[in-house]
């Protein structure tokens, strides 16, 4: 959430973008730290590295000296220590003040991988889903925003001199293996890259190397986990009849800032396409962004953002512009190299930057004239809102402006007049004009220009998506290496034979690993296919594999459980039932007595007290609750900031009523 009592980035660089850049590295020495609350302590990691060990709380300091002022981005090598499996968060501070609001939100994300799963199919033929799971690794990094809507590198103005770094904890434990400023970078365009190529004398190579993307050797995020795909024949590989993993991203793949790497070799040293089959059919008649980088570098200032044009269906391209044509890259034969892609917002990052900053200015206009109105403004009441709130009328008039450069700005990017991407700009701007022309008619229109910021804040975070699904690449060749969505008769073919296989599978039957195992037992969902499969994914991933414990899953229709259990052909355990039906059960001696088994007192632990009780009758106890819910206050910090209000003026009733109310 914006900090009003922070600039954002755009106003900090509007201040000082003028700046010279920094004219050489600035390293900055880990043992000259000072600690503040936290436990802070230098050691060795499991690789061997000496690192500053930083808990998930408190501050520590730096002191360093910048030989000549100019613009620097702080560089960060790191790696994740043991947590709660969430990215580490870091608020940064020169000489004791935070510069804008996006330096006190940085993200150092987790490094995940895909767990081989042992077996990786059930006893259905279907694949397992892979878990993930945490592979911690020294990483380095440039302090970048991280609310999704730009990719820039943040910068940082420093006068020459000696200043300190502090570092505030605020999510996380990691250690620190480097810091360090450095200037601002300029990439070499790929006509400038190629030129060096041809000094050189690197070959064209035309041995082809195919990755599939499902594969990836790490990820910066948990949740991005291969998909099941069967809209293609062609995706690699293909089923009609079972669940195959065989694609990767989506929309699990679309906040800025998100990345996936594979690794691999080739046999020969010398220039190389990249060619990839993907599909974006996220954002229609739009196009979605990445950056690529090869062993860790942008190669090319083109590479900052790749374009992937809409696609509703699997296409293949090779990767390039209508400009230079396809690109090549130079690799080396014998040693791995890594490939990355990461999602950025492209042309549209200065744009959403604008449009966050206008909603939350739009923000602060309707709180302004809500505290005059009220929820619901008195349609025949004349407010008087010239003499009451003049500022606000010209901070609406200034808005009004600013909109219709933001409209500008994306004709100019789209090359639309209309359409989606500018509606939601223009409801607004003819919303504020019509309430500037007559402000008796602000009241009328207060719903409508609430509604209308609402839908200026979702475009925002709609065009700050971007969603793109990989199936394979292949390295070296070109698109006809690759196959596209297939023909008419062969998606014909495949999908005729996905529906004749539905006539034969067992929907109410999940596969489970192995089969072998020497206790199973039987569980019944009521609940629909999705969620069945995910718990038959935790199953088969994690319990199975660690318990040796089989689980015969069903899905059954609601109502069935009361029969089966008069029949004597009931399961061991009911999944998703109401809550007063255990105790029905319980009542007519059909419900086991958890409470007398082995290690039940672990596995109460993880419940609170009062969640039992619905299933308790004495000192027994017959079920186990699936969820817990529990209120929660959430306050915004900058609202108060603005009113003058402390939290500590909310402590009490009495305080409220003297301060808060007033």
């Amino acid at each position: 959430m914006y900090d009003s009592s922070r600039p954002t980035y755009a106003q900090y660089m509007a201040q000082y973008g003028e700046a010279p850049a920094g004219e050489t590295a600035v390293p900055i020495a880990l043992d000259s730290y000072t600690a503040g609350d936290g436990t802070f302590s230098v050691g060795e990691l499991d690789s061997g590295e000496r690192a500053l060990m930083t808990p998930a709380e408190g501050w520590v300091s730096f002191p360093f000296t910048v030989p000549a002022e100019g613009l620097y981005r702080l560089r960060i090598t790191y790696c994740p220590l043991t947590g709660s499996g969430s990215a580490a968060v870091r608020s940064l501070a020169v000489d004791g003040e935070t510069p804008y609001y996006e330096a006190s939100v940085v993200e150092l994300p987790r490094i995940w991988a895909d767990q081989a799963m042992d077996p990786a199919t059930d006893d259905l033929g279907n694949d397992i889903l892979p878990m993930q799971v945490e592979t911690p690794r020294a990483e380095t990094v440039y302090c970048k925003s991280s609310t999704g809507r730009s990719d820039e590198t943040l910068l940082f103005y420093l006068t020459a001199g000696a200043h300190t770094l502090t570092i505030a904890a605020e999510r996380e434990p990691v250690a620190l293996l480097a810091l360090q400023w450095d200037p601002p970078e300029t990439l070499p365009t790929y006509a400038q890259r190629a030129a060096e190529y041809a000094r050189e004398g690197y070959p064209v190579i035309e041995q082809t190397k195919r990755l599939q993307a499902e594969d990836a050797s790490a990820k910066s995020d948990a949740t991005m986990y291969p998909l099941s795909d069967k809209t293609s024949p062609n995706t690699e590989p293909a089923s009609d009849r079972y669940v195959r993993y065989n694609t990767i991203g989506g929309t699990k793949w679309q906040k800025a800032g998100q990345w996936l790497e594979w690794e691999f070799t080739v046999q020969e040293s010398g220039l190389y396409t990249i060619a990839v089959r993907y599909k974006q059919n996220g954002k229609a008649n739009s196009k979605v962004y990445r950056r690529l980088l090869l062993d860790g570098e942008v190669p090319f200032a083109e590479a900052e953002a790749l374009e992937f044009p809409y696609a509703s269906r699997f296409s293949a391209r090779v990767l390039g512009d209508e400009t230079n044509g396809e690109y090549r890259f130079y690799l080396t034969a014998g040693e791995t190299h890594t490939l990355r892609l990461e999602a950025v917002t492209g042309v549209f990052s200065g744009v959403l930057e604008d449009g966050q900053q206008l909603v939350s200015e739009l923000n602060t206009v309707y709180r302004e004239i809500l505290m005059i109105t009220g929820p619901s403004p008195d349609l025949y009441r004349d407010y008087n809102f010239s003499a009451l709130i003049p500022e606000t009328l010209s901070k609406m008039a200034s808005l009004t402006e600013r909109l219709e450069a933001l409209a500008d700005d994306v004709r100019r990017i789209t090359g639309w007049d209309s359409g989606s991407e500018l509606s939601s700009i223009q409801m607004v701007t003819r919303t504020l004009q019509r309430m500037l022309e007559d402000d008796t008619t602000i009241a009328a229109r207060f719903s409508n220009f609430r509604d209308n910021i609402t839908a200026l804040a979702t475009w925002v975070l709609d065009t700050a998506a971007q969603p793109l699904e990989l199936d394979c690449f292949v390295i070296g060749g070109g698109s006809g290496d690759i196959a596209g969505n297939g023909s008419f008769f062969q998606t014909l073919r495949f999908q005729t034979t996905q529906f004749l296989n539905s006539f034969i599978m067992d929907y109410s039957s999940l596969g489970q690993v192995g089969g072998e195992q020497k206790q199973t037992v039987t569980v019944w969902l009521q609940t629909g296919r999705d969620q069945s499969q995910i718990i038959r994914g935790l199953i088969n991933q994690d319990f199975t594999p660690n318990t040796g414990i089989g689980v015969q899953l069903q899905l059954v229709a609601a109502g069935s459980l009361l029969p089966a259990v008069i029949a004597g052909l009931g399961p061991d355990v009911a999944l998703q039932l109401g809550q007063g039906e255990p105790m029905n059960y319980a009542f007519r001696h059909t419900a086991a007595d958890l409470s007398a088994m082995p290690g039940i007192d672990e596995v109460l632990a993880r419940f609170d007290t009062q969640a039992l009780v619905p299933f308790s009758y004495g000192d027994r106890l017959y079920a186990l609750p699936e969820s817990q819910s529990f209120q929660m206050l959430f306050y915004r910090k900058d609202i108060l900031a603005e009113l003058g209000i402390t939290t500590e003026d909310l402590s009490t009733w009495e305080r409220i009523r003297k301060v808060v109310i007033p």
